[in-house]
């Protein structure tokens, strides 16, 4: 006779890359949800355990009660949709109209790359893209409209990487990398499709002499725990809330067992800018602006600095630092200070335990109130929620 927990208990497959930087924070996510929860979810994945574990095949002719993908092929969604098994994809390749997705905002995650790089100071922008994804057109279209703002043109570089052989990709790959930095204007501070091209970038513009990140800043995306720390110089990225994305993939796929045929299309906020080295330089040959920037940079929180501050130390009038401040940055020094006010926002309310009102008088806000208003100009969102977000 069957028991109740053999009755109840699901069969469900989950499918990520060990390639995947955050991918052990997906599964972190799922598995949160499930104890959350108390589901009986028995989790069946591949796990390269150097053939001390009996290896599990996860393809088209798998069966159980639903799946969590990274990617999957058409002959695969197929064969479980005739099943009745629901599938949510964690990637934005998603193609398959029954298939709900949970994904990172990529047009945020170009937003906040343009912001950071802009921030640099350097008189180019550029995005290394594979045009065939459609996440790397997503996040162009937010570096370019975060650009815009600031008057910047943005170089695509494109590299077909999706459809190359795999015996040959690599070669290929660097042979273009090869091509397009050296014809490259330099300084340039660019945004690469992934923190595996951004490490590949950086390894090639050193083969060439080209020094980051004084003539090159390089941002990833993803946030790799060892690609970050062992590329050198050590690699900025940006943070990929993978244990939201795990948590949020394993709620739509509950809800889809439960309501078959209801499919849901999910981006989670991006958090934050992981600074390293790659891109801790700021590229610009007038002194004066540098100083400025500096004197942002080094202000006390509590004591905001105003641009007739930063005037006065500098000795020179609000109208010639204006003009050389945009000739350079294409920003004014206000907006400067904002952006700058901001990132050490988002610092303190990912690190402090403090009341967010704590959080606005610490920054010099006169009130919450004023300092929500600030932020949510900047973020799309409250500093609650965000912080709500970072801490998931």
């Amino acid at each position: 006779m069957m028991s109740k927990q053999d009755a109840t208990s699901k069969q469900i497959a989950v499918r990520i890359p060990s390639w995947l930087g955050c991918g052990r924070e997906i599964y972190q996510g799922i598995a949160s949800y499930v104890t959350e929860h108390q589901l009986e979810w028995h989790i069946i994945t591949e796990v390269d355990a150097d053939d001390e574990l009996k290896p599990q095949f996860i393809d088209k002719s798998w069966k159980g009660d639903g799946a969590i993908f990274f990617r999957y092929s058409d002959e695969e969604a197929e064969a479980l949709r005739q099943q009745g098994c629901p599938v949510v994809c964690v990637s934005r390749l998603s193609q398959c109209s029954w298939v709900s997705r949970v994904n990172s905002d990529n047009r945020m995650i170009g937003r906040l790359a343009a912001e950071h790089l802009v921030s640099t100071g350097a008189p180019n922008l550029a995005c290394w893209i594979d045009p065939e994804r459609s996440y790397c057109l997503e996040r162009l279209e937010g570096f370019r409209e975060v650009a815009a703002k600031y008057n910047r043109e943005v170089l695509v570089l494109e590299t077909l990487a999706s459809s190359y052989p795999s015996d040959r990709k690599w070669s290929i790959i660097r042979e273009e990398m090869k091509q397009q930095l050296q014809q490259l204007p330099k300084p340039t501070a660019l945004l690469a499709r992934d923190d595996i091209a951004a490490a590949g970038l950086i390894n090639m513009a050193q083969s060439l002499g080209i020094k980051v990140p004084e003539e090159l800043s390089v941002l990833g995306v993803g946030n790799d725990p060892v690609l970050g720390a062992i590329t050198l110089p050590t690699m900025s990225s940006i943070d990929i809330p993978a244990k939201e994305i795990g948590k949020e993939a394993a709620r739509v796929l509950h809800h889809q067992m439960e309501n078959p045929g209801e499919v849901e299309v999910v981006e989670i906020p991006i958090k934050h800018v992981v600074k390293r080295v790659s891109t801790q330089f700021f590229h610009t040959s007038d002194e004066l602006v540098a100083r400025a920037c500096q004197l942002i940079k080094l202000a006390d929180p509590e004591k905001p600095i105003t641009v007739k501050a930063v005037c006065d130390e500098l000795g020179v009038s609000a109208t010639t630092l204006l003009k050389r401040f945009q000739a350079v940055m294409m920003c004014s020094p206000k907006k400067f200070i904002d952006r700058t006010r901001y990132e050490e926002a988002c610092r303190l309310l990912e690190t402090l335990n403090a009341p967010i009102k704590h959080v606005a008088y610490s920054l010099g806000f006169k009130s919450p109130e004023e300092f929500d208003r600030f932020f949510k100009r900047h973020a799309g969102m409250t500093p609650g929620k965000y912080r709500e977000n970072a801490r998931v």
